[in-house]
């Protein structure tokens, strides 16, 4: 945002930086395969959800449908290693306020308006079995802080995501941006640690101490050891150490650390495959489901990264991809509450539920697109312009203040 300004308004070009949050390998170049595989993890997520975890009312019935999409959980992994590219690719271009102030803009409007759709569903849709919290959790949403309990069970990630980019604040602030790159190995590092010992206890307890089992699984689902990086900060240093790699492909340090991530987070998946198996027995599904599209996903990202996103990027389509790679944020926070609620009204309505669970996907679709083509920008407009005018004002304090 130019301070020189009359208007206060934000310049366009700023404004669709903030919208697209690009992934980008230097300025001027977006890798467009990236958004296709972004919008696939949000899509594979939402059908997951909606068709087999529904929010914990897992079907028992051997060979329903709805198991063959057991592993759409992985799409949550793919995500964390995109943010890790995009999020030190964003650090690279301004001070840490400056990064700080661009992922308010591009998270804000998009959780506020798919908090307060939630919010608005649970009370119209849920037929008066709301829970009695839901004001405060709807309120701690709004707040984007890694603290509390949400509005829906899905932004749990968003408050990985958060604690991940206070991480980088804190990093650029004291120490610029010469420190990116060996804080996010350190961090690699030492997750890796802590997801091989509890991989290990996933995949060998049979060869373990039970005292060593039960402590692995408990801090494995410690929402503080979540918040603390420690179960996910491998997949986003590798997404930093491939954006690394991108601009120095024969750094050798970068190579093995990327190598290295790559190995512990493919462990992490096939370990939590298994204890997802053990805990939830869902029939008839092949345990190495989640490895295969983690591994596809994994190898497509490199390509697009390493090699360039082919037909993808040709003017024709990549205004298309770019869309639903736009699209992907809205699904993720909108699919999970409001897509239930949604399915389960068509079907108190004598609605089959092989047709509400598609009208209920296609009607979060929609509301995906109207957040993308509208709302979002019409929010993020005013709140730039907002925060543009407290900036001027802390400004003009810190003027009048050294005059005195």
């Amino acid at each position: 945002m130019a301070g020189g300004m009359s208007s206060g308004a934000l310049p366009k070009a700023e404004i669709l930086m903030f919208a697209n949050d690009a992934p980008t390998l230097r300025p001027g170049t977006h890798v467009t395969g990236l958004d296709l595989v972004r919008f696939l993890a949000a899509f594979i997520v939402m059908i997951y959800h909606l068709y087999f975890w529904k929010n914990g009312d897992i079907s028992e019935a051997a060979g329903d449908f709805s198991h063959v999409w057991w592993f759409g959980w992985i799409g949550v992994e793919i995500f964390f290693v995109l943010s890790g590219f995009v999020i030190v690719f964003s650090a690279q271009n301004g001070s840490a306020w400056t990064f700080c102030r661009r992922r308010v803009l591009r998270l804000a409007p998009t959780v506020w308006l798919a908090a307060t759709t939630s919010f608005a569903a649970m009370i119209i849709l849920a037929n008066g079995a709301q829970e009695s919290d839901i004001l405060p959790r709807y309120f701690t949403t709004l707040g984007l802080l890694p603290i509390g309990r949400p509005i829906d069970v899905v932004y749990w990630t968003l408050q990985v995501e958060v604690a991940f980019y206070i991480l980088i604040f804190v990093l650029l602030h004291s120490f610029g941006l010469r420190a990116l790159t060996p804080a996010m190995i350190a961090l690699g590092l030492i997750s890796s640690v802590f997801v091989l010992f509890v991989a290990a206890a996933n995949l060998y307890p049979q060869y373990l101490p039970s005292r060593f089992v039960v402590l692995a699984h408990s801090l494995g689902a410690m929402r503080t050891t979540r918040l603390l990086l420690l179960q996910h900060g491998c997949f986003f240093a590798l997404g930093a150490t491939l954006w690394a790699l991108s601009d120095d492909r024969k750094n050798r340090l970068l190579l093995v650390a990327t190598a290295l991530f790559t190995v512990v987070c493919t462990l992490s998946v096939a370990a939590s495959a298994r204890m997802y198996i053990v805990e939830h027995h869902p029939n008839g599904v092949i345990l190495l489901s989640p490895m295969l599209i983690w591994l596809v996903a994994l190898a497509a990202m490199a390509a697009f990264i390493f090699a360039g996103s082919g037909p993808l990027a040709s003017p024709r389509i990549a205004p298309t991809i770019r869309l639903l790679g736009l699209l992907s944020f809205p699904i993720y926070l909108l699919h999970n509450n409001c897509g239930l609620l949604i399915s389960r009204s068509f079907a108190r309505l004598g609605c089959p539920v092989e047709i509400a669970t598609p009208f209920a996907i296609a009607i979060v679709l929609a509301l995906s697109l109207l957040f993308v083509k509208l709302l979002d920008p019409f929010v993020r407009d005013r709140l730039a312009l907002v925060m543009e005018r407290a900036s001027r004002g802390v400004r003009s304090v810190q003027r009048r203040q050294t005059a005195d």
